[in-house]
């Protein structure tokens, strides 16, 4: 059968010459836009690296002179640290509270940008160079409250030595420094610290749903560093982060949060507000999810202008062959066979259309032409081919079908009258 539909459409290759190149371009069309929507797709369902849900930023504010309860300006560095620790041990006590974390700069959502140098130190490493890379600053409770794990699953607060700043590297940082090797515990070098030992390798992390992974690193920093952070910052630029154990609205975490009163308030130290980490990822991704819902509008646009033209061409080609299906079914062929013919050879056209494309699509790959979100593999190329074929088969069969069912309801003698 393969063999006499090639024999047809070489014996009319004038009329399907011209819808060979249509199906050509159409079919380039159809896998770019299949490869910019398989990557944001894809790109948008690779995990995070870590868990929202729940979780709350809490606000904190200092009390300043002449406001009942002031202090003094002693409430500086280590003291003020203190006072922080003080408000998350009465969370904890309240029962409701999972975990409470503090971070700088560092936190999902909060567009933190903090950058810094960091090399191997030692024989070991495979890369020995310096690099900037994406920095996160937090104690131990920032990886509870994100539920940031090692590759292990194990919790950074098991592994951790409290009295110590430790690093915590992505897994594609520590298979650029280390390869194969194991990097926990070997040394690194960042722009803060001297030689640290690595404590653990955590999952590649994203900035939000729809921008792939940067390189990244932790650091986790212990009471001391994070008291000492406080001679220079003060508690409103903490990002002060809790999990509760049951999900709840904007309107009942503010509820609770004044139930506690004077609970939340340590020496100057108090919250002020809390925003929920749901809330700031809307806002995050807003203009981001806005421009993709205008893209997919366009897609949509174009693949409807394609459909039609796709259908009308084929539509029409099978018009046009009334009278030979007529004589196909004076000679005794059944209705069926002659619309699998038709359909097969709409379809082997279509696949005779891949080879060139598929030339041109590779050479696209080579010079870096297609969407990069996502890194090409097996299942994407095959992922993307199948739906490119897949929906231009559609269009194809469609415009085969109907006027293939009302050819079929003439009687042979009635399509013969049109030769």
């Amino acid at each position: 059968m393969i063999r006499h539909l090639i024999t047809l459409i070489w014996n009319q290759r004038k009329q399907n010459g011209w819808i060979f190149a249509e199906l050509a371009l159409v079919l380039l069309a159809i896998f770019m836009i299949t490869d910019v929507v398989y990557s944001k797709y894809a790109l948008y369902n690779q995990p995070l690296g870590y868990d929202i849900r729940h979780c709350w930023r809490l606000h904190l504010e200092e009390k300043e002179p002449g406001d009942a309860g002031y202090i003094g300006e002693e409430e500086r560095g280590d003291k003020c640290w203190e006072r922080i620790c003080a408000i998350s041990q009465r969370l904890m006590e309240t029962g409701e509270v999972e975990a409470v974390g503090s971070s700088f700069y560092s936190c999902p959502y909060s567009q933190g940008n903090s950058w810094t140098n960091i090399e191997p130190a030692g024989k070991d490493s495979v890369n020995a160079y310096s690099e900037s890379i994406h920095r996160q600053l937090g104690d131990a409770g920032f990886f509870e409250v994100f539920g940031i794990r090692d590759v292990n699953g194990k919790r950074i607060r098991d592994l951790e030595n409290p009295s110590k700043d430790e690093v915590i590297l992505t897994r594609k940082v520590a298979e650029k420094f280390f390869g194969n090797q194991e990097p926990r515990g070997r040394l690194v070098t960042t722009g803060e610290l001297d030689e640290t030992p690595v404590l653990a390798v955590a999952h590649t992390i994203r900035e939000n749903d729809y921008e792939p992974a940067t390189p990244t690193f932790y650091i986790k920093a212990s009471n001391a560093s994070m008291g000492e952070l406080f001679t220079a910052y003060r508690p409103n630029s903490l990002e002060y982060s809790v999990r509760m154990k049951r999900d709840m609205t904007q309107d009942e975490m503010e509820e609770w949060l004044v139930s506690l009163g004077d609970r939340l308030t340590s020496g100057n130290v108090y919250v002020n507000a809390v925003t929920g980490f749901e809330s700031m990822r809307s806002e995050r991704i807003y203009s981001v999810v806005t421009g993709w819902q205008t893209m997919q509008l366009v897609v949509a646009f174009l693949l409807l202008n394609v459909f039609f033209g796709i259908t009308g061409t084929f539509w029409m080609r099978t018009q046009a062959r009334r009278s030979e299906t007529g004589l196909r079914m004076a000679l005794g062929a059944s209705k069926e066979k002659i619309v699998s013919w038709l359909n097969a050879e709409g379809l082997l056209i279509m696949l005779l259309a891949v080879v060139p494309i598929a030339i041109i699509v590779l050479n696209f790959s080579q010079m870096d032409l297609l969407a990069t979100d996502v890194p090409y593999s097996i299942g994407r190329w095959v992922a993307e081919i199948g739906i490119t074929l897949g929906v231009m088969a559609v269009m194809i069969l469609l415009g085969i079908a109907v006027p293939a069912y009302w050819i079929m309801k003439e009687q042979p003698a009635e399509a013969l009258h049109y030769e």
